[in-house]
């Protein structure tokens, strides 16, 4: 069931979402700096900075991660300003140390220890706190990059996959996927999957993009994570 955008955009007669806790599924950094800021939020997961693909999200999640961080999968762009996993055709823009010039510094496998301690926690964390609740998650836009296997462009039918594939993963909470900037407003599923776009108000000129527009985003779709009432 096809939801219209009119309905979604109505706030007089939007209900609350109230949830637990609200996830980044990527694809890359833009939307964990606006989550994290206007939920007032520092708890990491996985796909917070990473660029990835909507592909690379359900390959990573059927395989529960496995072959990530494997020496023979990873390698540094040509220009040195990222590394690419070819596996899951992702990119470690954010994992790996870099030099003065900031370029990454290609002795990756010194580094991979601690990246996958670091991770281990990461994932754990993710599976446990996605397995209960009311879990908001929440896929930016994917972001063309040249070191990266062209992808088919997400549809409706590929959304509705990976919520499938969310639902079976945590069988015991209650979901909710918004996908925001990829050309739509409204709603599907009864309004398990949700769609907005984010306005550009040129109010940054880094890598967060518009504040003020995501921040508008987030209060029209009435986003509110559940807070206990105190004991006193």
């Amino acid at each position: 069931m096809e939801v219209s955008a009119e309905h979604v955009a109505d706030a007089q007669v939007t209900p609350d979402l109230v949830v637990d806790r609200v996830v980044s599924l990527g694809s890359n950094c833009e939307l964990t700096a606006n989550l994290r800021r206007y939920f007032k939020a520092d708890r990491t997961y996985p796909f917070d900075w990473w660029i990835t693909p909507l592909d690379s999200i359900t390959q990573l999640l059927e395989t529960e991660f496995d072959g990530l961080f494997n020496p023979e999968n990873l390698q540094v762009s040509t220009d040195g300003q990222t590394v690419i996993c070819r596996k899951f055709n992702l990119l470690h823009h954010h994992d790996f140390s870099r030099d003065e010039q900031g370029k990454v510094i290609p002795a990756l496998a010194e580094q991979l220890p601690g990246l996958r301690e670091k991770f281990l926690s990461l994932k754990n964390r993710f599976m446990s706190d996605c397995a209960t609740g009311r879990v908001l998650f929440v896929r930016n836009r994917s972001v063309f990059d040249s070191n990266l296997v062209a992808q088919e462009p997400d549809s409706d039918e590929s959304f509705r996959s990976l919520f499938k594939l969310l639902c079976k993963l945590f069988p015991q909470a209650d979901i909710t996927l918004l996908v925001t900037n990829v050309g739509k407003k409204g709603a599907l599923d009864d309004g398990r999957i949700l769609f907005d776009e984010m306005t550009n108000y040129g109010d940054a000129d880094d890598y967060t993009v518009s504040p003020k527009g995501w921040d508008e985003l987030f209060a029209r779709q009435r986003i509110r994570i559940f807070e206990p009432a105190s004991l006193g």
